[in-house]
């Protein structure tokens, strides 16, 4: 596949949510393709229903219309093509490093030294190859998401989806994590769908954002960011595609004036 070929395709998606009897939309006609080896962040406030499309394109729900498609074919359910990253790692406490690593290659009909040798490469790209025997909570928050990265990255799938993968972490680790990332996904060539509310993060990683507005959630603006990689955060640049973002939500308008009476 040439990286220029669209990979997913999002046709007019829309999905309510009904709670004591009264239905909500969360999505509306929200549409949009990616191309292989691309990174898009998915920006806005919560309540936007950014996790919700992210878990329709992964398949874990359906949408009440429209159509999600991934190399051709219309995703219904699950499948290891999509893979999901969560903001709390999703480790299993019991096993070790490397057999929560190998976890995604278990019932694969791989053989157990293959499983090893596949998941110890991807620990190596990770950092952590001297960390194989050590169980979750013997690391540090940005290593256990960087054993998430492996177990993602060992399925080799055709996409990862980031549900706000760096939120709990301090800053100096979320900006290592986030050079891991660009390293890696140009190492793999995956295509990435981050949600995110940091807008200097959606920035730093992406090829395009897409700004949601929410009530429902819909795709309000589309903002391509030319820049090359890696990016300099403190760049004119960078800090005039902040202004655009800043602007779109408003955030950046002068505070009220606040007067006494004495």
């Amino acid at each position: 596949m040439h990286l220029d070929e669209t990979m997913i395709q999002v046709n007019q998606l829309n999905k309510s949510f009904t709670n004591s009897g009264y239905s909500e939309q969360i999505l509306k006609d929200i549409s949009f393709n990616m191309t292989r080896g691309e990174i898009i962040s998915i920006l806005g406030k919560s309540g936007c229903g950014k996790s919700t499309l992210l878990k329709i394109l992964c398949g874990f729900e359906k949408p009440d219309s429209g159509t999600v498609i991934l190399n051709g074919d219309v995703v219904e359910r699950p499948s290891r093509q999509c893979v999901m990253l969560f903001q709390n790692y999703g480790l299993m406490p019991w096993r070790s490093v490397l057999k929560n690593v190998e976890l995604g290659l278990e019932d694969t009909g791989i053989p157990p030294e293959r499983r090893r040798e596949k998941a110890i490469h991807y620990l190596n790209l990770v950092g952590l190859d001297d960390k194989l025997d050590l169980f979750p909570h013997q690391l540090s928050g940005g290593m256990q998401q960087r054993v998430a990265i492996a177990r993602a990255l060992v399925m080799q799938p055709e996409v990862i989806l980031m549900d706000e993968p760096f939120a709990a972490l301090d800053t100096f680790t979320r900006y290592h994590l986030q050079n891991e990332v660009l390293r890696l996904q140009q190492k793999e060539k995956t295509t990435i769908v981050l949600v995110t509310h940091d807008i200097d993060e959606a920035i730093y990683l992406s090829d395009r954002v897409l700004i949601m507005h929410a009530n429902p959630g819909r795709i309000h603006r589309e903002l391509n960011i030319d820049l090359s990689k890696p990016r300099d955060r403190s760049h004119e640049d960078f800090q005039r595609y902040r202004k655009i973002i800043f602007e779109e939500f408003h955030l950046n308008q002068p505070k009220p004036s606040i007067e006494y009476n004495i």
